[in-house]
């Protein structure tokens, strides 16, 4: 059991890392969209949100794309 403990605080230990990398994707989000919107740039990039679920999917593989999206749409609401 002792593994298992270690293992589940090992999950702990980058669950924190990766909602900490979120918190600040999303913050950029919010700059970015502010750019956008200081340069009249359209908000949404159809071709740029394929290219990040293609490196991200490409990294973590496939079966991320859902989380991927999820973040992108988090991240495009902070934009508006």
């Amino acid at each position: 059991m002792e593994e298992l403990e270690q293992l589940r605080q090992e999950i702990d230990r980058l669950d924190k890392i990766i909602a900490e990398n979120i918190s600040m994707r999303l913050k950029i989000g919010h700059l970015i969209g502010t750019c956008k919107k200081k340069n009249s740039l359209p908000l949404e990039n159809k071709e740029r949100e394929k290219e990040v679920i293609r490196q991200f999917t490409g990294i973590a593989g496939p079966n991320t794309r859902p989380i991927i999206e999820a973040i992108i749409t988090a991240t495009k609401a902070e934009e508006h």
